[in-house]
C-alpha cells in the first residue's frame, strides 16, 4: 500500500447494502418482539371490549417510532464504519456515539475467516473475522463487505503475516 508522506490515506468503506442488512435484521427482531408483545397483550385483555387506545394503534405508533430511529441509526452506523490496511497494521473504526479505533498489527494476525449469515447472503455480503496469535476468539469483525473485497483483505493479511511483516 502506498504511504507516501503528505498523501492522505483512504479509509475503505463497507458495502452500501450493509445498511439494508442491518435494517432487515432490526425489522425481523422488532416483528418477533412486537408479535410476542401483542399476543401477550391480547391474551391478557381479550375479555375487555373497549380499551382507551386500541392495541393496534399503539403497535403502529411504536413501529413507526422505532422503525424511523432504526433507519436513521443504520445510515449513521454505516458512515461511522471504515477500515484501512496499512503496511504495519489494520485500522478499524466504528461507533456512532462511542467512537472506536482499533489497530491490529499485521504480524499478529493468525488467521482470517469469512462468514455470511442468511441476511448477508441475501444481499451478497460477507463478514471478515480476524484472529490474532494468543487470542481465544475474533479480535475484530468487519461486516458488510463484498466477497471480492473480503478475499482481497484476507489475502493481504495472510500474505503479510506469513511473510513476517
Amino acid at each position: 500500500m502506498d504511504q507516501t508522506p503528505g498523501r492522505p490515506l483512504e479509509i475503505m468503506r463497507l458495502h452500501p447494502a450493509v445498511r439494508w442488512v442491518w435494517l432487515a435484521g432490526a425489522a425481523i427482531m422488532f416483528a418477533v418482539v412486537m408479535g410476542i408483545g401483542l399476543f401477550i397483550e391480547w391474551s391478557v385483555r381479550r375479555d375487555m371490549r373497549a380499551l382507551p387506545v386500541p392495541i393496534g394503534t399503539l403497535a403502529l405508533a411504536n413501529a413507526l417510532l422505532i422503525g424511523g430511529w432504526t433507519a436513521v441509526y443504520s445510515w449513521l452506523r454505516y458512515g461511522a464504519w471504515g477500515y484501512l490496511l496499512r503496511d504495519e497494521d489494520l485500522v478499524i473504526q466504528s461507533g456512532v456515539f462511542f467512537k472506536l479505533r482499533r489497530c491490529i498489527p499485521r504480524s499478529r494476525v493468525q488467521h482470517v475467516d469469512i462468514t455470511s449469515g442468511p441476511l448477508d447472503r441475501a444481499f451478497g455480503l460477507v463478514e471478515v473475522h480476524l484472529f490474532t496469535a494468543g487470542g481465544t476468539g475474533a479480535v475484530a469483525v468487519i461486516p458488510g463487505l463484498s466477497p471480492e473485497a473480503a478475499e482481497q483483505l484476507r489475502a493481504a493479511l495472510v500474505r503479510s503475516s506469513s511473510d513476517g511483516v
